[in-house]
């Protein structure tokens, strides 16, 4: 419930009350959230990705779905991502 919380105020504080950065650990629903999140306004993801749970293939398309949409990869360690536009 905690991460379906997280994009709900994200939707909500569209416009000039936009999220900077936005930290978000999702437990392996990454795959499941991150395609249809609503992340206009958001300047920054730090991001918990788990490949041991969807698989390196699935968190690689994400990333790149992210990066289509205006992020890009600033640091990566471990598990998790930095992203920013």
């Amino acid at each position: 419930m905690d991460n379906i919380y997280i994009i709900h105020i994200m939707r909500l504080n569209g416009g000039a009350g936009a999220l900077f950065r936005v930290m978000v650990g999702m437990e392996g629903a990454e795959e499941e959230i991150l395609p249809v999140a609503d992340l206009e306004g958001v300047r920054a993801l730090i991001l918990e990705l788990h490949p041991h749970i969807i698989g390196a293939a699935k968190v690689s398309a994400l990333v790149k779905d992210l990066e289509a949409r205006g992020f890009s990869l600033r640091e990566k360690i471990h598990k998790t991502y930095f992203l920013e536009r």
